[in-house]
This record gives C-alpha cells, structure tokens and sequence, in this order.
C-alpha cells in the first residue's frame, strides 16, 4: 500500500463525511504563513468552496494561549488548522470544533507535505481538484528537493504538468537566456546574480549567443554543448557548492497550460514568486495566484523587490565578511543589521544554508527592522530544540 492509500484510509477514519458538515456553520481556516500551508490552504479553500461553506481564512506565525483565547471567543463553530508543529495541549484548551491537519497526525513521513496530505484529503470528496495538481510539486522545489514519484504521477495524469531536464536556474523557459541567469538566485552566483549586463558578459565570455533569428534565446534553445558549457561556468561562479547538485541541474517542472512566456510558467518562479508574497506578508495575494495564477502580474512587484534586496544584502556581506561573520566550531553568526531588509531574511538564510559555505553548523542570520529590533534567522540541518533550550537558559 503506497503512502497515498494509507493517508486516505487514516483520512476517512478520522474525518468521517468531512465535507458533510452543514455548510451553512461558519468555519474559520488559521495556517501557518509557509509555502507549503500557503499551497495546502489553496486546496482546502477551494474545496470549501465547492460545498458553499461559509468560511474565512487568514494565516499567522504562531498558535499561543493569546490565539487560543481569540479562538475561544471567535463567533467561528468549526476551527480548521494547518500548521506542521503544534502542540496537542493547546488546542485542548479550546471547547470549539478543532481539526487540525499536520503530518505528525498521521504518522507520515516528514518528507511528504502538508499540502499533498491535503490534497488526496480534498480529492476523496472534490475530484476536480485534481486542476490544481501543477501546484503539488513546489513544497518540494522551495525545499530543494524531489518530488515524491506519487506527486509526479499525480501531476502528470492530470495533464497539468510537463517535466523536462535541463539546467534549473530561474525562468528557464520563458525568460531570454541573460535575464534568467541574471535573476537566478538559487543558487546565488556572486557578481552577476542581479546584473544582466554581468550575466550578458558571462555569455559572451562563453561564446553563447543572445540571439537567434532576432528573436532573445531561452534556456531551452541551447544544445548540448552549450548548455555544458554554460553548467561548468555556473558551478565555478557559484557561492558555495550546494548540499543538493539539482539546484544547478535536474528536473524543470512546467505547467502545461501557462502561456509560453508567462514568468510563471516554470514552477521554480512560481514559487520565488509565493515566497517574494510571503516575504511581504501578501498572504491573500499568495492564495489568490494559487487560484488564479492570471493575478500573478499584481506580485511582480514583490519579486522584483525579492532580488533587489537580496542582491545587495548578498553584495554587503560577501564584501564585509571578516568583520560581520563569527565562526565557532557549531554556529555561525552573520550580522548584517540594516543591510538586510528584515522582511527577506528568510530568503536570504536559505540562500546561505543552501550554498554550503558553512556545513555541519548552525546558522543565524541577524538583521533590524525599522525599530532597530533584532531579527534572527536560525538554519540548521539538525533538531534545533536542544540549541534553543540552552539559549533560553
């Protein structure tokens, strides 16, 4: 039995006729502001949509007692949670309806997303859900990981979904070859991440034309050869050297049905794009796309703002790193204060974490906002509760 068949049959059983509960109830949907909840909330709220329930929805970082007090007090008479950790004893605080969905409910792996278990949960009641399939693979890009082969056969079926191999930097299938190579920032190429004239001179110094036929080449117009060539000078520019080789090449997931020259179109920049929302807190944004990917030209904004600001944070601390970088032999501390927008230090420790610069330590980004508060960022590839707990003493 794949995994698929045994979270439907757990599913049943712990929500017997879910979506046979009187519509009419007000129901309130609370997740956490993540990619994977932001994906797992566009599934379930359609869903909720197709039974005409009368529902709202709204994320927030933390479930407290001050939430569960808010909860308690809320008119809501059925509370639906999408968070990956929380703890049990809170939610027994509250006398309101509660479902809460996370992996550890389920006994999955914690390489499965929230917003696959979601998924095949709505599909059991809702098959045309099945239309939103192209978006279960980007958990999985944002992660820098593989797809689960149920996931891709799920994609593919549907149709919804083409894959091809290739060099995975960003916009590699609708953006002109400089451009995508400009705004690639996973993984982060020093010099020329944020600049298509460094990008445009990258090309030329790898005899790769711009055009063909007057017309800006793509990713997808260079042969073999070519895209060799261009691979080896990627790897020699990069900022480390990757925990995961597929940040440089493997898989391009695409959506079928996307215009060829929407930015979205490759699955990679759909995600930048949720994260760039998330980033700025646009959360309704965010679900909207999801929805509708049509609203994507009201967070290009975002985006844009995204690299700008990790660009020039990047900028700062590869020029400052032996006064704002402390080693010791587990964490490695980068103070960058005010040169990084608070907003994108999430982004920014990923690019960081991802790179490998510093492996096998724990890494904390600090930043400021406008308050001159501390901002920190923790990322590590080991259980962090131990290091938190001796911190808090």
């Amino acid at each position: 039995m794949t995994w698929v068949d045994s979270f439907r049959q757990k599913a049943k059983e712990s929500f017997p006729n879910f979506f046979s509960f009187n519509s009419k109830i007000r129901t309130r949907i609370i997740a956490e502001p993540t990619i994977d909840s932001l994906i797992a909330s566009t599934f379930l709220i359609k869903t909720l949509q197709h039974f005409a329930f009368n529902f709202s929805f709204s994320f927030q970082k933390k479930i407290t007692e001050a939430t569960i007090n808010e909860i308690e007090k809320d008119s809501s008479e059925l509370i639906i949670l999408l968070y990956q950790n929380l703890p049990q004893n809170l939610i027994e605080k509250t006398t309101k309806k509660i479902i809460l969905f996370n992996q550890q409910q389920f006994n999955q792996e914690k390489t499965i997303p929230i917003s696959s278990l979601i998924y095949f949960f709505c599909k059991e009641y809702y098959h045309e859900i099945s239309n939103l399939s192209y978006l279960l693979p980007i958990p999985y890009i944002h992660n820098n990981s593989e797809p689960n082969e149920s996931i891709i056969q799920e994609s593919l079926v549907s149709k919804k979904l083409e894959i091809k191999k290739g060099l995975t930097i960003l916009s590699s299938q609708t953006l002109p070859l400089h451009k995508s190579v400009a705004n690639t920032i996973y993984p982060y190429l020093p010099g020329i991440s944020g600049s298509e004239d460094e990008a445009v001179n990258l090309l030329i110094e790898n005899n790769l034309p711009l055009r063909e036929n007057s017309r800006f080449r793509n990713l997808t117009d260079l042969n073999e050869e070519e895209t060799k060539m261009l691979l080896t000078s990627i790897l020699l520019k990069r900022l480390g050297s990757e925990k995961n080789p597929e940040m440089v090449m493997g898989n391009t997931y695409i959506i079928a049905l996307e215009d060829e020259n929407s930015f979205i179109k490759d699955l990679k920049c759909f995600s930048l794009l949720l994260e760039s929302c998330l980033a700025f807190s646009k959360y309704s944004l965010a679900v909207l796309i999801c929805m509708n990917p049509s609203n994507k030209f009201k967070a290009i904004e975002y985006v844009n703002n995204t690299l700008t600001g990790v660009v020039s944070a990047m900028t700062y601390y590869l020029d400052n790193k032996k006064s704002i970088v402390t080693e010791t032999d587990k964490i490695t501390i980068i103070s960058l204060n005010h040169n990084l927008d608070y907003k994108l230090i999430d982004i920014f420790s990923k690019i960081i974490f991802n790179s490998n610069v510093y492996p096998e330590k724990i890494i904390a980004v600090i930043s400021m906002n406008p308050a001159s508060q501390i901002i920190c960022n923790l990322e590590s590839s080991k259980n962090l509760q131990p290091f938190l707990e001796n911190l808090s003493k």
